[in-house]
Parts: structure tokens; sequence; C-alpha cells
């Protein structure tokens, strides 16, 4: 396998860049200078787990972990299912394994484009 099937697309990787600060600064929801929309993420994993992100810090939340979201999509059947069939928590762990907040602004871009 060649190396760069290895690594994620830009787009992807957009997206884990955005879902990683969103989970380390939920803060970032009420950023006048950032607008962030389920639409912003064309897969139903992706939106599943944003809207998770989303409603955490809407409720106040100013730091969310994976087992937040976890906890938080449990209540909804059909959604904690797309979340474990993709192996949720292991995928927010990485995204925040590889999250860099230097680099937000570029990736933030790069998913609204």
């Amino acid at each position: 396998m060649a190396q760069e099937e290895l690594l994620p697309s830009s787009n992807k990787l957009a997206i884990i860049q955005v879902l990683a600060a969103l989970i380390k600064n939920p803060l970032l929801f009420a950023d006048n200078n950032y607008r962030f929309s389920i639409s912003d993420f064309p897969e139903q994993f992706h939106q599943i787990v944003f809207g998770a992100i989303e409603h955490l810090a809407l409720k106040g939340m100013q730091k969310i972990d994976y087992i937040d979201i976890d906890q938080f999509l449990k209540q909804y059947t059909v959604q904690y299912k797309v979340f474990c069939a993709n192996n949720g928590i292991l995928y927010i762990q990485n995204c925040l394994k590889l999250y860099d907040e230097k680099k937000f602004d570029y990736y933030y871009n790069t998913l609204k484009k």
C-alpha cells in the first residue's frame, strides 16, 4: 500500500481537524469568525459526531471528551449504532492526537470550500 493511501484526503483531514477543534474548544461555536453547520460534513458518521458536539456545547460544556460524546449518543439508538459501527471512540481519540491548533484556520477554510 502506497504511503498516500494511508493518509486521509485533505477534506477528511479538514473534518478531523475541525471536529477535534470543536471538541477541545466548544466555545468556537460562539466565535463570530467561524460558522459551523451539519452540512459541512458530508458523511452521516461525521454529522452525528458534529451534532453531539454542537448539542453538548450549546448545553454549556466548555470542554468535551469522547466519553461525553459516547454518553450523549447512547440515548439515540440509530445514531449510536452508526457511531459504534465506525469505532467512534477510537476515531475521536485519533482526531485529538492529530489535532494541531496552529493549523485550524487552514483546515476550517478547506472544509468550507
